[in-house]
């Protein structure tokens, strides 16, 4: 009874107390991470968001830099059997096989132009269909290995919202990079800007969202310029060059490994690939700057 007693003043006390922001940021995933937090318990908000920083740490660790054959851990293979679902939907536009590529070009860390021949023997080494997964164990041909880069983070974020509900948190943002998971419905929604590709200060356009994630890719994010020519991170794997049908791509759906996968996969087709997954929204800058767009998120003006 004194238990009971003492725990109602306590309940008491924090419905009382006005609702504020906690905001968290450290550096993951080669980006800044932020959360922001809505709620009266700082304890919960503590714990929840501290749960959600080990958890991006513990991702990146698994994913980086490059995943071979062996046992592989539950969330890999989460992450591994989503990138072969979009892989295949997209006929390997999108191919998490293409770690030989990536190592080719020195992840783009630094300004450097493979040759056409050592592209082509790095290709050999690229192919979707020939990653296996049996069991708990990840089956790669000789010379074969993965980057995920291209759904980690949207994996990650999506594992974020899932904790911090997990706790009880109502209202959040967690925010990778310019990629977000939002949770916590506000008036009117929330107002939702797209980055102008060719201006870094620039706001393209805006949009609307209740709920959800959102993504994008573009040729902006990690790149060089060599002899006028720019050269950026997403690939096309059977090219092994940069791809060049988009310099923008937002994807807003209801999963965040999805979204974050389907935006490099439509970067890489340009407009050819707006209608093959009708589940989610797109935003497209083509290459010659014309804007496409598709879903409910941008089919009215906001």
């Amino acid at each position: 009874m004194k238990k009971i007693l003492l725990f109602l003043p306590l309940l008491f006390i924090l419905f009382f107390i006005p609702e504020r922001i906690w905001e968290e940021e450290w550096f993951g995933f080669d980006t800044l991470i932020r959360v922001k937090v809505w709620g009266r318990n700082p304890w919960r908000v503590r714990k929840a968001i501290k749960e959600v920083k080990e958890e991006f740490s513990g991702l990146e660790k698994l994913a980086s830099p490059y995943i071979q054959s062996g046992k592989i851990p539950p969330e890999l293979k989460e992450m591994i059997k989503l990138s072969l679902c979009v892989a295949s939907q997209t006929h390997g536009a999108f191919d998490p096989s293409t770690g030989p590529l990536m190592e080719l070009w020195k992840r783009f860390k630094e300004p450097f132009l493979p040759s056409p021949e050592d592209i082509e023997k790095a290709k050999k080494f690229v192919d979707w269909r020939k990653v296996k997964i049996k069991g708990d164990s990840l089956i790669l041909p000789p010379g074969f290995y993965l980057d995920l880069g291209g759904i980690a983070k949207g994996y990650a974020i999506e594992k974020g919202i899932k904790i911090l509900k997990k706790h009880g948190i109502k209202k959040a943002i967690i925010d990778a990079g310019g990629d977000l998971g939002i949770m916590g419905r506000k008036p009117g929604g929330w107002k939702i800007g797209i980055q102008d590709p060719r201006n870094p200060s620039g706001i393209l356009d805006t949009f609307r969202l209740e709920e959800g994630y959102v993504a994008t890719s573009g040729d902006y994010q990690r790149y060089f310029i060599l002899d006028g020519v720019r050269y950026h991170h997403i690939l096309n794997p059977k090219t092994g060059y940069p791809a060049r049908k988009s310099i923008s791509c937002t994807v807003v759906g209801k999963n965040g490994a999805l979204a974050d996968a389907i935006a490099t996969a439509v970067f890489v087709l340009g407009p050819d690939g707006m209608d093959i997954f009708p589940e989610v929204s797109i935003y497209l800058v083509d290459r010659e700057g014309k804007v496409w767009k598709k879903g409910k998120h941008f089919s009215t003006k906001n």
